[in-house]
């Protein structure tokens, strides 16, 4: 079931859709760039006193061309990057992951293909190094760009969290982004629409003491955002010691010439 999230959704309208608000009039790049502001001071103090990195790759050691490595080479140690074609083989189809020189991001990125393997063989997983169970609140952060996503194409979903404590998941499907409300039966909500080929910074925070969590999608015209979504269980795919991202292209009947391109991947938790 999917419906339009209402409340702590600040949606983007039609008429500012082809604009950047930051250059519109005097007062409206005052509220855009304080906005930015706050993002980026939010960002800053992840790495501060109050949070710790316990999962990280930017791509830069790795080899254009190439798969991603396995254990990334930046700090932390003991944090891994899953590949279903890694465990289960792609056969003659290969690999849905390659390493890309992408300059619009940085030197070099993971772009994520809806390629023509089992939905099965076709998902990547970011893992965490494990984790306390004293800590109720994670971060996911990202950067990421949208490339040729269509209504041909499967959906891309993304999930982060654990298996015991929950997740935070949505999903893009033609270029609208939906977020999961709790389980299963309460469907996903549709809070907007992501620009293609631009990029774009994604922010998750759960919160497993209240058992939910905040969405923030910061991109060129706008931003999207949701406070206060219910987590959704934890499916047999994830683990009980650690976090990760889960991102995959659903649907074993399609595939396209879409695909997802990240970078700067982090995980954090409160100290």
């Amino acid at each position: 079931m999917e419906m339009t999230y209402g409340i702590a959704v600040q949606r983007l309208s039609e008429s500012n859709k082809s604009r950047n608000p930051c250059s519109r009039s005097k007062l409206s790049k005052v509220v855009c760039y304080m906005n930015l502001l706050l993002i980026i001071i939010f960002l800053l103090s992840l790495s501060g006193c109050g949070s710790s990195r316990i999962f990280h790759a930017d791509f830069e050691l790795d080899a254009v061309g190439a798969l991603p490595n396995a254990n990334p080479p930046t700090e932390p140690t003991g944090d891994t990057i899953w590949l279903a074609t890694r465990e289960f083989g792609g056969g003659d189809h290969g690999h849905a992951v390659s390493i890309i020189s992408d300059g619009a991001i940085s030197g070099k990125s993971l772009r994520y293909s809806n390629t023509n393997i089992p939905a099965l063989v076709r998902e990547i997983r970011f893992y965490s190094t494990e984790i306390s169970t004293n800590n109720n609140v994670y971060w996911a952060i990202w950067k990421g760009r949208l490339e040729n996503l269509s209504a041909d194409s499967s959906p891309l979903e993304i999930h982060f969290g654990n298996l015991t404590l929950g997740t935070a998941a949505f999903k893009i499907r033609n270029g609208e982004l939906f977020l999961r409300r709790g389980g299963s039966e309460q469907g996903f909500v549709a809070i907007g629409r992501i620009s293609q080929v631009k990029n774009h910074q994604v922010v998750i925070q759960v919160d497993y003491a209240n058992r939910v969590f905040d969405f923030t999608l910061e991109q060129e015209n706008g931003r999207l955002e949701a406070e206060g979504i219910p987590l959704s269980p934890g499916s047999p795919s994830f683990r009980e010691d650690r976090l990760d991202i889960q991102v995959r292209f659903s649907g074993d009947n399609h595939h396209s010439s879409a695909s997802y391109v990240m970078d700067d991947i982090e995980i954090s938790q409160s100290r």
